[in-house]
């Protein structure tokens, strides 16, 4: 499920969803500043087959924040790839993802700017996660996070003509 920036979505909605998909195993939120970690925790227990998340922010330099992190951690142990460009998270969190879900084969930490892989962490991701991408790493993919606004992102976001009105043709679907 591909849930994208633009669209107003809340906490309600997507718990309402994930409530309704148990056998979701993939899913996709990008710029949606009011999912909880309640929300997070929640997907993770209605939703045991999870093993793909991608959940970007936009970059808030000093803001630091691990709950997310905690959130996945602890209800998302069957995890396989995750992103979180731009997200808050620092050492920390990214220790909990790293022991909650041993699965992980890929790790996109792009412009997660409060991580700071060095170290005994630098060597235990590089030898747990088989496709890591660094804080600093930086691709077309995450341009937008280094100063445009003018984002083209390619063919990773469904066209203009997207057949649904989010969210609520995917909550009368269910």
């Amino acid at each position: 499920m591909r849930l994208l920036e633009g669209w107003e979505i809340s906490d309600a909605q997507v718990s309402e969803v994930v409530k309704k998909l148990p056998l979701l195993e993939e899913f996709e939120i990008s710029f949606c500043y009011d999912l909880s970690k309640d929300t997070l925790e929640l997907m993770g227990k209605c939703c045991p087959h999870l093993q793909v998340l991608k959940f970007n922010m936009q970059e808030t330099k000093g803001y630091e924040c691990d709950d997310e992190a905690f959130a996945i951690a602890k209800t998302m142990p069957r995890l396989r790839h995750i992103q979180l460009l731009g997200n808050s998270l620092t050492n920390e969190g990214l220790l909990a993802i790293l022991d909650g879900c041993p699965h992980l084969e890929s790790l996109d930490l792009r412009v997660c700017s409060n991580v700071k892989l060095s170290g005994s962490l630098k060597e235990r991701c590089l030898k747990q996660i088989r496709d890591l991408h660094f804080p600093e790493d930086l691709s077309d993919e995450v341009f937008m996070y280094v100063g445009s606004d003018n984002i083209d992102w390619g063919n990773d976001w469904p066209s203009n003509d997207w057949p649904y009105d989010l969210p609520d043709d995917i909550l009368d679907l269910l």
